[in-house]
């Protein structure tokens, strides 16, 4: 288990555009710490049981969820999510250009609702391997401590990248342990507030080094953390 404690600011700042070398070596180095992109590259499945509770500012909590989620990518991406309701059976089905909702296998309604929570799911789930493939502007930003760890800061900047509607207008800071390249967690700007996220614990699985727990908090901008949002855990995986 890895300790959270509060987190300094950055004491070596240098930006860099997303072609720099430096930038690039570390993309290479954080997915090759993580199993390799071309072995990412060659998978046919990845599948895992995704269980978390979210809180409220006063840490009630306001839902505890158990989900499957299974990415086929034999051909293309097919996403699908499932969780019982209240008895029901709920499958969430995308294929990142359509998005549906199922309830005891009888398609109800598009779930088109839900695409940015879809999306947002599916970005986190191929974490790092999609860092530069995303429309996004990375820059280098030094050194840093967070989790008691010594890291890399990269930012991916997607409101200055994306002018579509719809696209996400996220800012992005990961922050990648000096000595072991793995990630040890991100904060993310949103649009009404900041979301700070440690990685607690990783496991093995095929060649891929895997989160098992992670933490979210609603945090200030400069990741003062005001509440402890959401706890997620990671299992069941099938990697192939």
């Amino acid at each position: 288990m890895v300790l959270i404690s509060s987190c300094n600011k950055a004491v070596n700042s240098l930006t860099v555009s997303e072609g720099n070398d430096q930038v690039g070596q570390l993309l290479h180095d954080w997915q090759e710490a993580h199993g390799g992109l071309e072995h990412w590259r060659s998978l046919q499945i990845f599948s895992f049981r995704k269980t978390y509770a979210l809180y409220t500012a006063d840490g009630d909590i306001e839902s505890e969820v158990e989900q499957w989620h299974r990415y086929d990518m034999k051909e293309g991406v097919d996403i699908s999510i499932r969780q019982d309701i209240n008895g029901d059976k709920i499958r969430l089905r995308s294929d990142l250009s359509s998005f549906d909702k199922y309830v005891n296998d009888v398609k109800v309604v598009s779930a088109a609702a839900l695409k940015s929570s879809i999306l947002a799911g599916h970005y986190v789930a191929q974490l790092p391997f999609n860092i530069n493939t995303e429309k996004a502007i990375i820059t280098y930003e030094g050194l840093d401590t967070f989790n008691q760890a010594a890291v890399h800061v990269l930012k991916c900047d997607f409101n200055q990248a994306n002018h579509s509607a719809g696209d996400s207008e996220d800012i992005w800071w990961h922050y990648i342990d000096l000595s072991t390249n793995l990630s040890q967690g991100y904060m993310v700007k949103h649009a009404d507030h900041h979301s700070l996220i440690t990685n607690d614990t990783f496991e093995s699985v095929n060649g891929f080094t895997l989160i098992s727990e992670r933490r979210s908090y609603r945090c200030t901008p400069s990741r003062e953390r005001l509440y402890l949002r959401a706890t997620y855990m990671y299992d069941k995986y099938d990697v192939r």
